[in-house]
């Protein structure tokens, strides 16, 4: 039984506009498990009945961040979205969720772009940082693509996100150091990334779907606490030695 009525005072996620055609893009893409914490009953309502059309299945909701990390370790799912606002501290929920399972891409969701929220998102793990305000299909969209292993973030905030990725001379990256396990298949992949092949050719070389090596690399980087791809590559060429 729902927990009061779908629509709250403002629909952060909207669905389409009548006769709005559905992307056919969706149609042929698997469905992926989704676990979806906020405080807004409501609105963990809508995002369920908004996103089921595109693909996704919300398989479980939480309203504060200790039910979100119970419900992530219980599902496993492919991806966990969390409100920085949730009860219990949703940059808390996060980091959790992205260090005990690192196969499950987390997207934190915000009201507001603050570029330190995002950064902070991003170093405990999170592999985007999104405006609930988002139409479902753009949501959508955006969703798999992180799943694909592309850091998904507001244009707006791009500018913050490259100024940290940098050092403070504007050039030198801030890379991770920390001595980190790897799968013998991550370790294919990292070093195909090492080599600089790109996605297809790395589905070559290992004989697998691009599909499995974006999610190779989806967990690579938040093994490596790495916020996009270039980031994970310059450090496995620094640092990447079995």
């Amino acid at each position: 039984m729902r927990e009061g009525p779908v629509t709250t005072g403002k629909d952060y996620v909207r669905g389409p506009d009548p006769g709005e055609p559905r992307d056919p893009r969706f149609n042929s893409h698997p469905v992926l498990s989704v676990v979806l914490a906020d405080a807004d009953a409501g609105y963990r309502d809508r995002v369920r009945s908004d996103l089921a059309p595109y693909g996704f299945a919300v398989v479980a909701d939480a309203a504060d961040a200790a039910s979100a990390v119970e419900a992530a370790l219980r599902e496993a799912p492919e991806l966990c979205l969390v409100s920085l606002d949730v009860p219990g501290g949703g940059l808390h929920a996060l980091a959790e969720i992205a260090r005990r399972l690192p196969a499950t891409t987390v997207i934190a969701l915000t009201v507001a772009n603050v570029p330190e929220d995002l950064i902070a998102a991003l170093r405990r793990g999170a592999g985007g940082y999104l405006l609930k305000e988002m139409k479902a299909i753009e949501l959508a969209k955006v969703l798999r693509a992180a799943w694909n292993g592309e850091v998904a973030v507001s244009r707006a905030l791009v500018p913050a996100l490259v100024n940290e990725v940098r050092g403070e001379d504007g050039h030198t990256l801030r890379l991770p150091t920390a001595r980190i396990e790897l799968t013998p298949r991550q370790w294919e992949v990292a070093e195909a990334l090492r080599d600089g092949l790109a996605t297809d050719a790395i589905a070559l070389r290992l004989g697998v779907s691009q599909v499995t090596v974006r999610r190779h690399v989806a967990r690579l980087m938040h093994a490596m606490g790495a916020p996009n791809r270039r980031a994970a590559i310059e450090a496995l060429r620094l640092y990447g030695n079995r």
